[in-house]
């Protein structure tokens, strides 16, 4: 397999409470591609109902610009949902393609680097050292093999009401 065809498919959820009215978003992301609109939405909302018309990105300044359908509310919260592809390149930042040598073969892994401002190379977030969030992620795997590597490595908690485990 060539190593330009690793790519990974995501999904963010992101719950934020409005302190300022506005009618945008700014997310910080790096190389990645929003794969179909996405939502914000107030957090009790019943009907799902987007309340945003569209997005663009900055590339210099990696900005995910996210234009609301209205201005948001002071004191209510809010979730942001959206589903994204991007590349596995072997540049150590966000989620990265790893590789060795096994047998006279290429054996390829899948590592993360988050320091500094990486997160976003890995999933569209707020990613400045000021501003950093409280992340909960599942990670999974069709491989058994991949989730059993990652129980050794890492604290593992079950999601509540899911039979998946959080990482």
């Amino acid at each position: 397999m060539n190593e330009s065809e690793f790519y990974f498919e995501g999904y963010v959820k992101i719950d934020i409470t409005c302190i300022e009215s506005t009618s945008e978003v700014v997310l910080h992301m790096k190389d990645l591609t929003i794969t179909e609109n996405g939502y914000f939405s107030e957090h009790d909302e019943v009907d799902h109902s987007p309340l945003f018309v569209g997005h663009t990105y900055d590339e210099k300044r990696q900005f995910l610009i996210i234009r609301l359908t209205n201005q948001t509310t002071v004191g209510l919260n809010y979730s942001i949902e959206l589903n994204f592809t991007g590349p596995l390149t072997k540049d150590l930042t966000g989620l990265y393609l790893s590789s060795f040598e096994r047998d006279n073969r290429t054996e390829y892994l899948v590592a993360t680097q988050f320091q500094a401002t990486d997160a976003r190379s890995a999933f569209p977030c707020f990613d400045e050292p000021g501003i950093k969030s409280t992340l909960t992620r599942a990670l999974l795997s069709t491989k058994k093999r991949s989730i059993e590597n990652i129980e050794e490595n890492m604290q593992i908690q079950q999601i509540p009401g899911n039979s998946q485990k959080q990482h």
